[in-house]
């Protein structure tokens, strides 16, 4: 039987979620620049 390591699954899942993360975010404020110019 293979035993799943955890950790190991639990750290790419991460890795995986900060690229998603560094690719959304500038668009995503760039985003709020133009909707709410006041708050930035």
């Amino acid at each position: 039987d293979d035993i799943i390591n955890n950790e190991d699954v639990d750290s790419q899942i991460v890795d995986t979620l900060k690229k998603d993360l560094d690719t959304m975010l500038p668009s995503f404020e760039e985003h709020l620049r133009k909707k709410y110019p006041s708050l930035v």
